[in-house]
Parts: structure tokens; sequence; C-alpha cells
């Protein structure tokens, strides 16, 4: 359990195709294999073709059982471990870990419980406490993460006062031990639970992947009584586990810093330090959380089965008189509904000097109104089984509240004093900013979006597209409340807002209560059509930054489609024949000739511009190499176009991956919205399959032309640099 699962370089090198094949022939049979099959088609033909496959005779070694090794017993921990490290970080990370028992252990339930009191939702007492109160996180996180024979509970920080913030989260550990839990927040966590495990069963992947582990774990009904088992954890057994699990003997640290960092930073460097430094102030730290109980319907949700399918209506368009348009989506098949409700703009008004401003409003919105708390905001939203989420989106912002089907009014009542009553207040600002400056650091730690975002800088310029929706570090640090008010006033107050609903909601019936708050003469349309175009002009562009790691990325692109643009489709079926597994560039750069472990081309598609690029990854000595492998791959399909199969397969492969993506109602919702936005109506979601099926060879080849003309490319590369 302690080696990383893709290995050690040393190890993976001394592997011979004798080694891989061996284990192959072990494992993979059968005998050894549990398959799980999702979604729409024909029983008999399909099960047929399982047994053609994987079917064999009685005498057949197919059918045997697998001779499996026999891991070696955990050991129980006796006394508290500790690790340090200095890493190309930007703030420091600590993660706190505790062995526990297995999954199908009695107490695992309650362990789940626990992570959840501690880490989900914004109520929780990791972000209620040491983020939002105390201000001693970025983030935290608890989860307990269970197999067949044991299992870890870990916590997970990310903080700039790590000294500080190991004694808070500790403290709210022994807080538990000593003080228990409240009834509220036992309910609280069994809902958050229940709204994320229905969340899996949304999609044929996570379906299948459920009755796959369960059937693994002995029984694949384990996943009908699953809700059913959470419901019955109590407070006693939560400070139980607590108890005998969560204690210092049973204890590992490992504290991750920045390598630039100076010997300021007040951080133990040893299991002595970390006793006295950390354990030993954790009682004195120690709080007890007083405050009076809100209702909460304790009531978990029933589904009649795992494998429940019922089909989803057409979307339908309701209008408020004075107020917004209400698209919905009625599907019934879980006890899920998520309501969107968006405006047009923010981000694309935003400038140099101010950007970032709408991210921070919205957020600081959620810190308290004239009526609720910032914590009775967030333990009202959860009390309902709700959840929400905040979208800014290039061309439009708003929220989006995904919660538990019967569950959702209170939840819309707190949203809609939310969207109408924010108080702003200085100290909740300041907040929000620290964590919003923590989140434009930390994108620099990401291989993947940190060159994204910086290839659209080099593409769009001055554009607002070209701009992270978090801002720079400089624009945040100058943002004032007064400037966030006013912000809200022009961009959000006055604004028609559109509203998206996906889900079992009965939509009509909830919007109804809603209808003459989100009714108001002042409101007026916001044209998105009338904001400025992106438009780089046709030149190359090059960016280059060097840091300090062990690979390199590069995003080679040009400006590319907007939504409501018939282009699109052809780039979406160019995209999905150039890359991933078995695409174009990924077989010719990283199968063919081993020169990245990773290719990938994507579309970014807005209503006022758009983007299409290629992203690799790889050892910094291949950079020239990959950069000449793309372009030759590049210009041979603008000069000689795809073949028959590319095609076809790709566009079955477009039409998937979007069903797929329509599974989630967060992602429906979002969906229908980009569509009102961009111009190119709600028809264009329902008829995409059919405009993907449509797309010609003839399509991709100009589409390449066009948009991957010589004299148009950019390039952003994050140069990484090697230490001896």
């Amino acid at each position: 359990m302690r080696r990383w699962r893709i290995g050690t370089e040393p190890g993976l090198r001394a592997l011979t195709r004798d080694d891989v094949a061996a284990y192959f022939e072990r494992y993979y049979k059968p005998s050894n294999i549990i398959l799980s099959i999702v979604g729409q088609f024909d029983r008999d033909a399909m099960i047929a073709e399982v047994i053609r496959l994987y079917g064999g005779s009685a005498e057949s070694s197919e059918v045997k059982p697998v001779d499996r090794d026999v891991s070696p017993s955990e050991p129980q921990q006796t006394s508290t471990r500790f690790a340090f490290q200095k890493g190309p970080i930007e703030e420091t990370r600590v993660s706190l870990g505790f062995h526990t028992p297995g999954i199908l252990a009695p107490e695992a339930h309650a362990l789940e419980v626990l992570a959840a009191i501690l880490s989900s939702g914004r109520a929780s007492r990791f972000n209620q406490y040491l983020r939002d109160q105390q201000g001693l996180v970025t983030s935290a996180s608890a989860s307990s993460d269970a197999f067949e024979n044991l299992g870890y509970f870990e916590i997970g920080i990310t903080t700039e006062k790590p000294l500080d913030a190991q004694i808070a989260a500790l403290a709210e550990l022994e807080s538990i031990r000593k003080y228990g839990v409240s009834d509220e927040a036992i309910a609280r966590a069994k809902a958050v639970i229940a709204q994320e495990f229905l969340a899996q069963l949304e999609t044929v992947d996570g379906t299948a992947k459920n009755l796959a582990l369960s059937q693994a774990l002995g029984d694949w009904k384990r996943s009908d009584t699953y809700l059913e088992e959470i419901g019955k954890v109590t407070a006693a057994q939560v400070i139980d586990v607590a108890r005998k699990y969560l204690t210092d003997s049973n204890l590992s640290v490992f504290v991750y810093v920045p390598e630039g960092i100076g010997s300021s930073l007040r951080v133990p460097q040893s299991v002595q330090d970390l006793r006295s430094m950390v354990l030993a102030k954790v009682a004195d730290a120690t709080p007890r959380h007083q405050e009076t109980e809100l209702p909460v319907d304790a009531k978990m949700p029933v589904i009649a089965s795992s494998i429940m399918v019922e089909s989803v209506k057409p979307v339908e368009k309701r209008s408020i008189l004075r107020g917004p348009d209400v698209y919905i989506v009625e599907d019934r098949s879980l006890p899920l509904v998520s309501f969107g409700i968006f405006y047009p703009g923010g981000r694309l008004s935003e400038t140099a000097e101010n950007s970032g401003i709408t991210e921070l409003m919205l957020r600081s919105a959620l810190r308290g109104t004239t009526r609720y708390s910032s914590a009775e905001i967030a333990r009202r939203l959860e009390n309902s089984g709700a959840q929400i989420q905040v979208y800014n989106d290039p061309d439009f912002f708003g929220y989006v509240l995904s919660g538990l089907g019967g569950k959702m009014n209170q939840a819309l009542e707190v949203l809609i004093n939310v969207l109408q009553q924010p108080r702003f207040d200085p100290e909740g600002l300041e907040r929000e900013k620290t964590l919003q400056l923590s989140r434009i650091r930390n994108l620099r730690e990401d291989n993947y979006a940190y060159p994204v975002r910086l290839f659209l800088q080099t593409l769009f310029g001055e554009h607002p597209y070209s701009r992270p929706g978090i801002g720079t570090a400089e624009s945040v640090a100058r943002l004032k409340v007064d400037d966030v008010r006013k912000w809200f006033e022009d961009n959000e107050r006055k604004t028609k807002p559109l509203i998206v609903i996906a889900g079992d909601s009965n939509g009509t019936a909830l919007v109804a209560p809603l209808a003459e708050r989100l009714t108001n003469v002042d409101l007026v349309d916001r044209e998105i059509s009338r904001m400025p175009v992106a438009n780089p002009a046709r030149v190359k562009g090059e960016t280059v930054q060097s840091i300090s790691r062990q690979q390199t990325a590069m995003v080679y692109g040009s400006s590319g489609a907007t939504l409501n643009n018939a282009d699109r489709f052809a780039l979406i079926v160019f995209q999905n024949i150039v890359s991933g597994l078995g695409g174009r560039f990924f077989d010719v750069i990283r199968d063919k000739q081993g020169l990245a472990y990773t290719v990938s081309t994507s579309n970014a598609f807005f209503t006022r511009g758009g983007a299409v690029y290629t992203y690799s990854a790889f050892s910094p000595e291949n950079e020239a190499a990959v950069r000449t492998s793309l372009e030759q791959e590049i210009e041979n399909i603008r000069k000689n176009g795809v073949t028959p199969e590319e095609l076809r397969k790709a566009v079955a492969f477009s039409i998937g991956d979007h069903e797929m993506d329509m599974q989630s109602r967060d992602s429906t919702v979002l969906e229908y919205a980009r569509a009102v936005y961009s111009g190119a109506g709600v028809a264009s979601v329902t008829k995409y399959s059919d405009s993907i099926s449509k797309v010609t060879a003839e399509q991709i080849q100009a589409a390449a032309e066009k948009y991957f003309n010589p004299a148009g490319i950019r390039v952003a590369v994050i140069r990484g640099e090697k230490k001896n």
C-alpha cells in the first residue's frame, strides 16, 4: 500500500515482456473478472456476446479460481509517525493519516459519516471553523478510504499557517471525542453522503463501477442498501470510532513545504517537533462548539432500484412576467434536482484592473446576507440535502443548487436571499480574497491548467477571454468592498437572469413560490452579442516560462470557432480524430516515437470567440522533436485529410461523449445555459448528435486548413528544468 501505483523508475526498467505477459495470464482471465454493463442495449444480444468473449468449458483453466498472492498483514501502529519534505509547490500541504479497518467492518459507515462532518460542504467543521472563521487553511478535506481488509482515514490541509492549522485540525477531532456531535451535524452529513452517492448513479459509468465494486465485496445488491445503512449510523458510533482510531499513537503526519521557503516558517521537521509543537498544544486548543440546532430532515432518500431507468422528458420553456425565462428538463430516474440561475457577462465585462471581481462577488455573497450569517447559509442549504456551486463561465455567471428532490424549498429560499440581499462585509470579503489569492498561486502547480491559461493569454491578448476567472494576484489584491458592491448592483441585481432546472423537480411547482421574488420592474436584458469580440490577429506568437519541474508542457494552437458557429462540429470531430488513445497525434507522438507521455487536443468554444489547441507533456529534451512531429501531422491533415474509418470512429465517439456528459443534471443545466446565451438556442442541444453525424471528411480538412494556418499559430511552453 505504501508504494506508488505507477511503480518506480528502476522497477519499471527491470520489467521484461515475459514478466508482463505472465502477470496478464495469471490475473486477466474470465474467472477473475467482474463485468457490469449499464445503459441502453439489447439484453439478449449483449449476454450472447459476453458468453462468446468470456465463456469457457468447465474444464478450461479460464474458469478455475485464480491463485492470488496474499499481501502481508498490516502491523498495528503503536506510536506517532512523521515525514517532512520540500518541493516545487506554492503552499504548504499537510496530510494526517490514521489506520482504520476495511470496508466490510461494521464501523466503516460511521467513519464515512465522521469524514463528512469534518469536511463535506461549507457547513462542515473544517470549512466553517478552520477556513471561514479562523482563516487557518485555504482548503481542508477528510476521507475514509477503505479496502477489503484495511483502510485509512486521511485529513488533507493546504495552508500558509501549517503549525496552527495542524493544531486546530487535531483539536476538532478532540472536540468530537470529548464533546460529541449534534443531531443536526449527523443528519446533515448523511444528506451530503446521500447526494454524492446518488450523483454517482447519474451516469452509466458510475452505476457500473458501483455495481462492480459491490460484487467484488460479496454481492452487487449491497448498493441497494447502502443509503439505508448510512441512515442507521448514530452519534454514539461516530464518537466511538473517533476515540478508537483517531488517536496520537495511530497518527502519521506528512508535511510538504515549498522549496523556496525561508526559516521563518515554523513547522515540525521531526516526530519530536510534532509532539512538542503540535500534539502538546491540542488539549488547550480544543473548542466546545455551542450553537442552536436548526431543523433538518433526517429521512434518507429511497431509490426503487440501482438499475432503474426512466426516459428524460424534452426541455420545456416557461416565462415569468417581468422576470427570467425558465427552462425545465424533467428527469425522475433519481431523486435529484439541479437548479441553475445565471446572469450574462461578468468576466466579459472585466478589465485587467478588476480581473477576478465576478468570482469574488459570487463567493463573498455566500459569506452572509441581511438575514443569514455565512454559517446559517451553509447549514440551511446542507440541512436540506443541497449544495451550492459557484459558476463563473467566460460568458455568464451564477450558481447551481444541487440537491435531493422534494427537499429544495428551504434551499431555494436561502439562494434567493443570497441573490437579493448579500451583505458584503469587509471581514468576509478579506477572508474570501485570501482564498482566491491562494487559488491563483496554486494554479501554477497544475501542469495542465497553467500552460493552457498561458496559451489563452498568448492567443487573446487583452480580451477578457485571456484572463482566468479567478483573476490575477495584482488585480484581486486591490479590490475593495465598494468595488464588489457596485459590481453586484451593475451586473447582477438589475440584470434579468436565466433559470435552468434539470431533474426530479416538478419544475413549474418549484419556481412558482419564487416567481414574485424573481420579478422586478427594473430588470434589464443584457445582450452578450453586444460585448467585445475576441478576434486575434493572424500572427505567430510564443510564450515560454521556465519552472523547477521534471517535465515540459506545451500548448500549441490557434483561434477557433464560437459556440454558434457551424464549424464547431467539424472541430469537435477533428479533436476526436487526433486526440487521446488511438488518436493520430497520440499514436504518432507517444506510441510510435515515445516522445511524450500524453497528447490531447481540445476546443474552447465561447460566445464571442474560441480556441483549438493541443496539449502535450514530455521530458524537457524532447521539446523540439514533439513540436516537429505535431506540426508534421497537422500539415498532413491539412493536405491529405482524414480517412473514412477515422471519421466514422470520431463521429461515434463525439456523440457518445456528449451523451455521457448530458447524464449529469449539473452538466445539463450548464449546457442549456450556454446554448441560450450563445444564441444557438436550446434546439442546438437536442440536435447535437444529428449535427455531428453530418460532419464530412471535407469539412474536417477545411477546418484544419482554416484554423491551423501556420501564420496564426500560438504556442505556450512551461519548460521544465531538471535538477541534478
